[in-house]
């Protein structure tokens, strides 16, 4: 997987080296809009309009709905290996999203699966607009793209009708809630830094592995995006958010003399360049992860157990972004009015887990949890998703999700569901043009939390107190879009509509922790088994200290080809260490690959490894 990449990379750096695809030297030529006046948001307001009074087809209604989101967006991404330089670009992309709704706020063609529903009105479709600030230019690709969707739309809803015809639409909740409209300018944030000053410094970064010679293939990535999200519908609203996201990455691979692949991940997301840590402490970061990587190499492979496990900083981070916050969207499950099996590899078949868990126990007794897009700041930290309005144009709210360990509530976008009629601001665009409600900056907190140095001594006396020698310490979890990567089998799984917890909580780092002594041993190759939302009920302990933790959302507006490689939306957690009480671990069994013949050439001594087949 790692090579094939490689190679997609290489491919792709020799098309732009030949100018088979080109890309602009300079910034997107739009303007930010600053009102009403600009060509981009009159283009739309003007266009909706005109469509809204006089959109017609064979007596059919008019649209009761149009929104069209509109992302001007600015790419800066280097990438660089053993101090070379392998990619530095920048690109500009001006796209729209365009939700075109005919029938009504309580009946519409969405939510429902046709024959023909990923070529309908069913989905947003996506769109290329004109760079330049054009009225003409902008207002023909819309008024094409109005078109276009709106013959799909009542194609749609003719057969959504015929459906609900035979079947009762008792309980269906309604397709769109009715919000308060919005008139909303923000100022520019920031620009994209110097592409050179940033090329020597990813140069930097990336020579740091060489001195690692174990480590086969390392990659030090730099992406900045200074972007304009403008929403413009037929209700009034109208909204123009900038923003400004930078990330650096790192990421590693090496090979155990057994043939097992061993990876690991440094991500640091920012919202100012001036955020990224200076050089000493990335170095510093960097070296760390090479170090641990080496003595991964050397570690025992883990073998089948059953124990109490604790996970640490960034896995705790991970524990709780994987089983709670990605499942903290309301789930509405579109009607299939085809043959259910044609859609498998596209329809989650696992219905939302924390459904069943309303108004019960999920967490213990004294954590409470709440979501806050509102809140710029935690004990001194920058929250970095903070914002007054979402991409619906629906004002932010503070929410309360669990509280005293009962789960409360689901975040809520405009689609209403059994659960929630109306949004409470959580809406972010997810892939194929959809929103769904999102975190925004998660909060989880108790007071009946230890010490950190009392929790170590909380999992050894739980292991003695289930007659285990030992339990487990977990330090780092790979992120989860990393977690679908390693596992071979997850697009095979996902057509034939199987659970994905598999691809869950993949840990990085790990170590055996004895009972009796505390003494710790690095294991590798780990992964845990039955692995859901039921372990947040089985967390036993609660470090007092709390940690803030902020992940990116990787392509939240792209997907199945659709739109720029966007990753613009970035999470906050704040959250403490958690103790599980009991966790099946389980030896890797991804496909162990062939070692390379000869020795990697950083070695001093040239040593010649035996060959691992399967």
């Amino acid at each position: 997987m790692v090579y094939l990449r490689s190679k997609i990379i290489l491919l792709i750096c020799l098309f732009f080296q030949a100018g088979l695809i080109g890309l602009p030297e300079t910034s997107f030529a739009g303007s930010l809009p600053q009102d009403e006046n600009h060509p981009l948001i009159k283009a739309a307001q003007d266009e909706i309009q005109r469509s809204i009074q006089s959109l017609k087809i064979n007596g059919n209604p008019p649209p009761y709905f149009i929104g069209l989101s509109i992302t001007d967006t600015k790419t800066m991404e280097i990438q660089a290996q053993n101090g070379s330089i392998l990619v530095s670009w920048l690109m500009s992309f001006r796209n729209g999203t365009l939700n075109l709704r005919v029938g009504s706020y309580e009946f519409d063609q969405t939510d429902f699966i046709s024959e023909n529903s990923w070529d309908s009105g069913n989905v947003p479709l996506q769109f290329s607009l004109s760079l330049d600030d054009d009225y003409t230019s902008i207002r023909k690709h819309i008024w094409l793209a109005v078109d276009h969707q709106y013959k799909r739309a009542i194609e749609h809803m003719e057969a959504k009708k015929a459906f609900y015809q035979t079947h009762s639409k008792k309980d269906l909740p309604f397709n769109l809630s009715r919000e308060k409209t919005v008139r909303f300018f923000a100022g520019q944030e920031e620009t994209l830094p110097d592409q050179k000053t940033w090329e020597r410094r990813i140069r930097k970064y990336s020579e740091i592995f060489n001195e690692y010679p174990e480590i086969d293939i390392s990659k030090i990535i730099f992406k900045a995006y200074e972007a304009c999200y403008s929403l413009v519908n037929s209700e009034g609203t109208v909204m123009v958010q900038p923003f400004f996201h930078v990330r650096l990455k790192a990421e590693i691979h090496a090979q155990a003399q057994d043939g097992a692949d061993l990876h690991d991940y440094l991500d640091i997301p920012a919202v100012s360049v001036n955020d990224i840590p200076d050089d000493e402490e990335v170095f510093s970061r960097l070296h760390l992860m090479a170090q641990t990587m080496r003595a991964r190499l050397q570690a025992k492979s883990a073998a089948d157990d059953m124990a109490p496990v604790l996970f640490q900083g960034q896995a705790a981070a991970e524990f709780f972004g994987q089983l709670l916050a990605d499942n903290l969207g309301a789930p509405r499950v579109a009607v299939i009015g085809t043959d259910e099996n044609r859609f498998n590899p596209f329809m989650n078949k696992n219905e939302n887990p924390l459904k069943s868990y309303i108004n019960r126990i999920l967490l213990p007794e004294s954590i409470n949890v709440i979501d806050d897009p509102t809140l710029k700041g935690y004990k001194g930290k920058d929250l970095l998703s903070h914002y007054k309005y979402d991409y619906e144009g629906v004002a932010g709210q503070k929410m309360v999700v669990v509280e005293k360990g009962k789960f409360k509530k689901f975040l809520n976008s405009r689609t209403p569901t059994k659960y929630s009629e109306k949004s409470d601001g959580h809406a972010i665009p997810r892939p194929m043009g959809f929103f769904k409600g999102t975190i925004s900056n998660l909060l989880i907190k108790g007071d009946k939390g230890k010490s950190s140095r009392k929790l170590i001594k909380a999992l050894r006396k739980l292991c003695k107190k289930q007659g285990l020698s030992h339990g487990y310490l977990v330090t780092r979890i790979a992120p989860r879009a990393v977690s679908n990567n390693l596992n071979p089998d997850m697009f095979f799984n996902m057509m034939a509509g199987k659970s994905q917890d598999e691809s869950m909580l993949t840990p990085l780092v790990v170590y055996k922790i004895d009972a009796k002594s505390g003494k710790k041993e690095l294991v590798r190759n780990a992964s845990f088994a039955g692995v859901g939302v039921d372990l947040l009920s089985k967390i036993s302990a609660y470090s007092k200290e709390v940690d803030l933790y902020s992940f990116g959302v990787s392509n939240p507006a792209g997907g199945f080809g659709f739109g720029p490689p966007l990753e613009v939306a970035i999470c906050s957690i704040v959250c403490p260490d958690v103790l599980v009480e009991k966790m099946s671990i389980r030896e890797r069994t991804a496909k162990k690959s062939f070692r390379p013949y000869l020795e990697n050439p950083l070695h001093k001594n040239q040593v010649q490894p035996a060959i691992v087949g399967d």
